[in-house]
C-alpha cells in the first residue's frame, strides 16, 4: 500500500536545526582569549579587558528594515540588541543569541564577529513566507564582517562591504 506523505510543522524543523548547528563557527572570539585566566609564579590571574565593543551600540535595540534591500513581510519583527559582551534578537518566529556561548560578539573599529549563534526551534505559519524570511535573515546575519552606524541607523555588510542588513534604532 502507497502512503502519502504530507508536511507537518515538526518535519520542517528539522532542516532548520541541522542548517543551525552546521552555521555555527567554535572558534572563540578574541575578547574570550583576551580574558582567559594566566598563571603567573603559580597563582591565576585574571587577564585585563583587551578588546571592549563599540561604545555606540553596546546597550542598543535595533529593528529591520531592510534585507538585501527588501522590507520584511508586513506583521513580522525582526529585532536586534545588543548588550556589553552579548547579543540576542527575534528572527520574526524564532529567538536567536542569548548567552556567552551563543550570542558572544565582538563589535570594533567597524569589524562586527558573531563566532556562535543558537536559534529556537518553533514553527511559525503565519504569516505566511515567515520561516522563510527568517532563515534568509538568519544566512545574511552569519555572513556580516562589519557595521557603519549613521545617525539612528545601523548596516551590517559582508565581506565585500555590500550592505546586507539595515536597522532602525528603536531605543534612544
Amino acid at each position: 500500500m502507497a502512503h502519502a506523505w504530507t508536511r507537518t510543522p515538526a518535519l520542517l524543523a528539522v532542516p532548520l536545526v541541522i542548517w543551525t548547528l552546521v552555521a555555527c563557527k567554535s572558534d572563540p572570539m578574541p575578547s574570550e582569549i583576551a580574558n582567559r585566566p594566566t598563571t603567573t609564579g603559580g597563582s591565576v590571574t585574571e587577564t585585563p579587558e583587551v578588546l571592549d565593543n563599540d561604545p555606540a551600540l553596546v546597550g542598543t535595540t535595533w529593528r529591520l528594515v531592510s534585507m538585501d534591500g527588501v522590507t520584511p513581510i508586513e506583521g513580522t519583527t525582526i529585532t536586534l540588541e545588543l548588550r556589553a559582551r552579548e547579543l540576542v534578537g527575534s528572527a520574526g518566529c524564532n529567538n536567536y543569541g542569548g548567552g556567552p556561548d551563543s550570542g558572544a560578539y565582538s563589535a570594533t573599529r567597524g569589524r562586527f564577529d558573531v563566532p556562535a549563534l543558537a536559534v529556537t526551534v518553533v514553527m511559525c505559519v503565519e504569516p505566511a513566507g515567515i520561516i522563510e524570511q527568517e532563515e534568509q535573515y538568519l544566512k545574511l546575519f552569519k555572513l556580516t564582517t562589519g557595521y557603519q552606524v549613521t545617525g539612528t541607523e545601523l548596516s551590517l555588510v559582508d565581506e565585500n562591504e555590500q550592505v546586507r542588513l539595515v536597522y532602525q534604532r528603536v531605543n534612544p
